[in-house]
């Protein structure tokens, strides 16, 4: 539940900012808002200014980010621009090449003139309203079904697509840097286990002078595993009474089998 989630997030900010010695703090926890990052607090390491990053996750098989309102054309996107889970969730599918070419093969069986022709430009939740004749619409999209193979765009599982989480998150942190501030690091906390994604000017002996208000090693997180599900579901088919739609679903998530942090 998303609600257990923000109050997860609320107590390990507080678990974290008293460990830190109440340290000024530059984020507050976001919540549901899902900016970047989940929280941050800045110290002060031999007069020098550093930020902590930190991206919060309840468990290690926490909910990434889902969606059902992308399209797709040449690659995946939203119109709702403003919302940094989704943002994460198209990065991940566009990086897909598996993605892409399920997506191009769906496009191009909707474009079959036994389907809807070459006036479809793009597969998304209300695509079918450029046929509005309710009896047109179920005939075509019958056709799109006896022409397709399968619904499915992904689903993957390993930690080729964990990887591209934390390259994700490293891109993010690298445009995340706060000016006046003499260096920054960015931890991943997974449940109460804390692992070091990346750092940015940052020496290993500051590095370890942070680790001691954590009491112990921060391990590098060099590895990730992550769970992705992307696919369309014609609906209503059986429904005469009732138009035809098209529903388009993702699904993105950690999937376990993680090394053990620090368990702060």
């Amino acid at each position: 539940m998303p609600g257990n989630a923000d109050e997860s997030e609320k107590t390990a900010f507080k678990k974290v900012r008293d460990m830190l010695g109440n340290p000024e703090v530059f984020v507050e926890p976001r919540g549901s808002d899902q900016g970047f990052p989940d929280f941050g607090f800045g110290i002060q390491i031999d007069k020098k200014k550093i930020d902590i990053h930190i991206e919060y996750k309840a468990n290690s098989k926490a909910q990434m980010g889902s969606m059902r309102d992308w399209r797709y054309e040449r690659e995946f996107y939203t119109n709702d621009t403003n919302n940094a889970e989704k943002e994460t969730l198209l990065a991940i599918m566009n990086a897909s090449k598996d993605a892409k070419k399920n997506a191009n093969r769906l496009l191009a069986d909707f474009k079959n003139p036994r389907a809807f022709g070459s006036t479809v430009k793009e597969i998304s939740s209300g695509m079918l309203s450029i046929e509005p004749n309710k009896e047109k619409r179920r005939a075509k999209l019958l056709s799109f079904i006896a022409i397709t193979d399968n619904y499915q765009i992904a689903k993957i599982n390993n930690t080729e697509l964990g990887k591209g989480v934390i390259a994700h998150y490293k891109k993010k942190f690298k445009k995340a840097q706060r000016s006046g501030i003499d260096g920054s690091i960015l931890l991943m906390m997974i449940a109460n286990d804390i692992y070091l994604i990346e750092k940015n000017n940052v020496t290993d002996p500051e590095m370890v002078k942070i680790q001691k208000f954590f009491k112990g090693t921060i391990p590098i997180m060099s590895s990730l595993q992550a769970a992705l599900e992307v696919r369309i579901q014609p609906r209503h088919v059986d429904k005469t009474d009732k138009q035809v739609t098209i529903d388009v679903m993702a699904n993105f998530r950690l999937a376990g089998g993680l090394a053990k942090g620090l368990t702060i």
